[in-house]
């Protein structure tokens, strides 16, 4: 933990700038993206329990809504539904299941995010036609940290 103007921060929400004053770098929101075929996100498995808990925090918002074809998950629907709908961007925590941990590879490979979180994720079509038909392969070359 770091102390910032009388708060506790996280020392990953600190920055260092070029002349080494600290300043704060923090999100101000999540989205989850679900994974596909789920029906109301709002109530599927651990989705709604998490925006819950999220939403609790102090100048923070989540996101959760419900895809646009969420059966196939097609990239060239989700990745622009990120972008013009949910508004994922540099102050933005994806936080991926499934096909949305697929579909957050993909909007991180041409927009800046503050963090993505994967959950369940996959970086091919795992054989699947309906997997193969959203376009789920992420690049060969992956530019991201990975823990695990």
């Amino acid at each position: 933990m770091v102390q910032f103007s009388g708060r506790s921060l996280p020392a990953c929400l600190v920055a260092m700038s070029e002349d080494s004053a600290a300043a704060v770098v923090s999100p101000v929101k999540a989205v989850i993206v679900p994974g596909n075929g789920g029906g109301n996100v709002e109530s599927c498995i651990w989705y709604g329990w998490t925006k819950k808990r999220l939403d609790k925090i102090p100048n923070f918002k989540c996101l959760l809504r419900n895809m646009p074809d969420p059966f196939t998950a097609r990239e060239s629907i989700w990745l622009s539904f990120m972008e013009s709908d949910l508004q994922c961007d540099n102050k933005t925590i994806v936080i991926g299941h499934s096909s949305g941990a697929a579909a957050a590879m993909r909007f991180a490979e041409t927009h800046q995010l503050f963090a993505i979180i994967l959950v369940a994720a996959y970086t091919s079509d795992l054989g699947d036609e309906n997997e193969r038909e959203s376009g789920a392969k992420v690049k060969e070359i992956c530019p991201f940290e990975v823990s695990t």
